[in-house]
């Protein structure tokens, strides 16, 4: 095989090791978490920019 990409997989293998071992439920579980938390200050900040542009919104 090329050298370059025997280098690639021995990088991706210990990723791929980690990536095995998650309980993908978990993962999911943290992922909805972080977006309800990240969702009003999404929504203050595109409020922000919303009004800096001059749109109009229906609400």
């Amino acid at each position: 095989r090329d050298r370059r990409l025997d280098l690639v997989i021995a990088l991706l293998e210990p990723i791929q090791r980690e990536y095995a071992k998650l309980d993908h439920r978990d993962v999911a579980a943290v992922l909805r978490e972080g977006a309800q938390r990240a969702r009003p200050r999404a929504a203050a900040t595109l409020a922000r920019a919303t009004e800096a542009i001059g749109l109009i919104t229906a609400s």
